[in-house]
């Protein structure tokens, strides 16, 4: 299977997506792929689809009807196995960490496990990228889901939740961080979790994860010993705990059997 990922061409959209990618239903056979916790939002269009989710699991298969579906992959923790029994048609779009909310007003009620397999927070949004899969050439396809939105696009401002992700990119503690931006932990932890949907500690746990990755593909780490300390890991076992309490394999056999789509990282089951 190959899956091209694009990022945008707007200045705009550069700031608050970080790209998609496109499937349809020419040829292709049944497959299915592991992926891993980020912090990305993430939203899936849908076409003449059904989808079910549960807790680790999501199953696509085509539809006897014909529909559209938009579903938001926000939070999970261990690896996510997705399942296609068919080919379908498919857009994914990935959001920045609180990017999504320059497009969805009042976001923050989205962030519900309800959103999961069903998330259309207004008319115009399933109906309007839908319409998408009806575009034949690709070039076409992505120049019409930029203006698309383009026009959802209003510029939302959160300073106090800059500064947080700022200081958590920077892999500053919640403790320091709290102190730096003089608020409570409990304050600083329930703000977060509402505008962005999971935890501090999640956030952080897994900002490290995804750093390892990148300085694994981009050969800046060497090895599991370089990169332990790349992530500031007092040691290697501290560093192989958390790898595997988000993956479930160890570092050398998740790297491996990895493959990589861009900003992505897959298991091809």
């Amino acid at each position: 299977m190959s899956v091209k990922f694009y990022q945008p061409k707007s200045s705009i959209l550069r700031k608050y997506v970080e790209g998609f990618y496109f499937m349809n239903t020419d040829g292709g056979q049944p497959f299915e792929y592991y992926t891993f916790p980020n912090n990305f939002c993430i939203v899936s269009v849908l076409r003449n689809a059904d989808l079910v989710i549960s807790q680790d699991e999501a199953v696509l298969s085509r539809s006897l009807f014909s529909k559209e579906l938009c579903s938001l992959t926000y939070r999970y923790r261990t690896p996510l196995r997705v399942v296609y029994k068919e080919p379908v048609d498919e857009i994914t779009i990935y959001f920045k960490p609180f990017g999504i909310h320059q497009f969805v007003k009042g976001m923050e009620r989205f962030l519900t496990p309800e959103s999961t397999a069903s998330f259309d927070p207004f008319p115009e949004f399933r109906s309007h990228l839908s319409g998408i899969f009806d575009i034949g050439e690709r070039t076409e396809q992505i120049c019409r889901l930029e203006e698309v939105l383009l026009g959802f696009f209003e510029e939302r401002k959160d300073l106090f939740l800059d500064e947080i992700l700022s200081l958590l990119e920077d892999d500053v503690s919640v403790e320091e961080i709290s102190r730096q931006l003089n608020v409570s932990r409990q304050y600083l932890g329930q703000y977060f979790k509402l505008k962005i949907g999971k935890t501090l500690s999640e956030y952080r746990l897994t900002e490290r994860f995804r750093k390892s990755l990148q300085l694994m593909k981009s050969g800046s780490a060497h090895n599991f010993t370089e990169l332990t300390y790349e992530n500031l890991y007092f040691d290697q076992s501290h560093f192989s705990k958390d790898f595997k309490a988000i993956t479930n394999l160890s570092p050398k056999e998740f790297f491996r059997r990895a493959q990589w789509l861009d900003h992505n990282v897959w298991l091809i089951v």
